[in-house]
């Protein structure tokens, strides 16, 4: 049988069409399946063995996993699972910026479901219990809280400066501790200077216009108060904008960015000296230079931690500061005093 050339050509042409629009079918219904796959299986984060903001190995891995969460919640994932099998040490800063994390995804992105397996320290359980982060990852059951190094944890959130919640359970904790009448006023004092300082300073919207990252809509701040290795410890947490990134654009600045590394560290640093040379004026590291007083004064220290900088102060030592390669979002600054030296 004879087959007409014109004929001939025209079918090959036609089945060339037809593989064409098959394997395009094909690419697509792939592609449609990744899609579907990555909303449905969780994303797995390890984190680390130690979750803190210190100097360090657990710095650098918690600030990785919290990059992966960010990451992960960018791209919309319907399942984030936080794999804490290696996690033995739980930092009261690292803890409070992880819960400040978390209840910015549930309020930014309530579809995500953030859910902790394979805790298997009995101290991170208890951590997680306490600070009010076992329930929000999925933890629907209460233990109890046996452990002494966590039973005087204490965490509060807020939105505003009024600190009446912040004193009913601090005052709880004081009489936990048999703190004195004066200790307890110069640290809730000290407390309620840090989260004004937070409140009014870390969410300047014509900064925030500028930025790229996820900020809370209602300016707030999270708080961590506890007993840690017979010290009273005051960690408080925003979200918003970095020290270096506003005091940058204060009038005072120009007088003083001459003389210092223009490094995230070296600005904290200098925020601090400001502060404790000019004492009448109202800015952002005027609460700092009064933690770092008290601390001073009471055998304690301060640690800011702030974009990419660091700084360091502890009584009898010489204060310093250091910039990172890892950046975190917003302000934590911890403070400690023994419990053996009572502020006076």
């Amino acid at each position: 049988m004879n087959r007409s050339p014109k004929r001939y050509k025209s079918r090959r042409i036609e089945r060339k069409i037809i593989t064409k629009r098959h394997m395009r079918s094909i690419r697509f219904r792939r592609k449609k399946a990744l899609r579907k796959t990555h909303s449905i299986h969780p994303s797995r984060i390890i984190m680390p063995e130690k979750i803190g903001l210190e100097e360090g190995k657990g710095r650098t891995e918690t600030l990785n996993a919290v990059e992966q969460i960010i990451a992960q919640t960018v791209l919309q994932r319907t399942k984030i699972v936080l794999d804490f099998s290696k996690t033995t040490y739980p930092d009261s800063m690292g803890m409070i910026y992880l819960l400040a994390l978390a209840d910015l995804i549930r309020a930014k992105a309530p579809s995500i479901s953030i859910k902790a397996v394979n805790v298997r320290s009995d101290r991170v359980r208890q951590v997680l219990q306490q600070i009010g982060l076992a329930e929000k990852l999925g933890f629907h059951h209460t233990i109890p809280i046996t452990r002494d190094d966590v039973r005087l944890w204490r965490c509060i959130s807020g939105a505003s400066v009024d600190a009446s919640d912040v004193g009913a359970d601090f005052e709880s904790l004081c009489n936990e501790t048999q703190m004195s009448e004066e200790s307890r006023n110069v640290l809730f004092n000290a407390m309620t200077e840090a989260i004004d300082n937070a409140y009014s300073h870390a969410y300047d919207q014509d900064i925030m216009r500028g930025h790229n990252a996820i900020f809370p809509d209602d300016r707030r701040w999270w708080m961590f108060f506890g007993v840690v290795d017979q010290r009273m410890v005051i960690v408080i947490c925003d979200l918003g904008l970095g020290i270096p990134s506003t005091v940058q654009r204060k009038g005072w600045w120009e007088n003083v960015r001459q003389s210092i590394s223009n490094d995230d560290g070296s600005i904290i640093q200098a925020t601090i000296e400001h502060a404790r040379s000019r004492t009448h004026e109202r800015h952002r590291g005027k609460g700092m230079a009064k933690l770092r007083q008290a601390a001073e004064e009471n055998g304690g220290g301060l640690m800011v931690c702030s974009d990419r900088g660091r700084y360091v102060f502890k009584s009898g030592q010489q204060d310093y500061h250091k910039s990172h390669r890892d950046a975190i979002q917003g302000t934590v600054i911890g403070w400690m005093i023994p419990l053996q030296t009572r502020p006076t």
